[in-house]
């Protein structure tokens, strides 16, 4: 069945880009990730689940690791992260201690958050 563009076409491209944002879209709504991490990345593939991150996961924090390089670098995380994990994920390479300190500081707000929501 032709669907209008050869494999390498600009239509087959474009074609391409228009199914991978409805996976991408259909993943975070099904799996309802409670916070997102970037790293690197290059093209309109992590640009675009950053995006649509921001947009369907309002409030979720959302961890840029920019210390690798690629695209990720030139994002913004999202949250009230405090400056020293703000300052890692801006600067860091060893990005799997940075997962686990921004994992370690999300679990424990959650945990504050728990233990006033449980006392009002």
């Amino acid at each position: 069945m032709d669907r209008g563009g050869a494999r390498g076409s600009p239509e087959h491209g474009l074609e391409r880009l228009a199914s991978l944002e409805i996976m991408r879209t259909a993943m975070l709504h099904e799996v309802k990730p409670v916070a997102a991490f970037f790293v690197g990345g290059m093209q309109e593939g992590i640009t675009l689940e950053y995006v649509l991150a921001r947009y369907l996961l309002p409030g979720s924090p959302i961890f840029c690791i920019a210390g690798p390089g690629g695209d990720a670098a030139g994002f913004s995380s999202v949250g009230d992260l405090p400056k020293s994990l703000a300052e890692s994920l801006r600067t860091s390479r060893l990005y799997p201690a940075v997962v686990d300190a921004s994992l370690d500081w999300w679990l424990s707000a959650r945990v504050r958050l728990a233990a006033v929501l449980s006392t009002s």
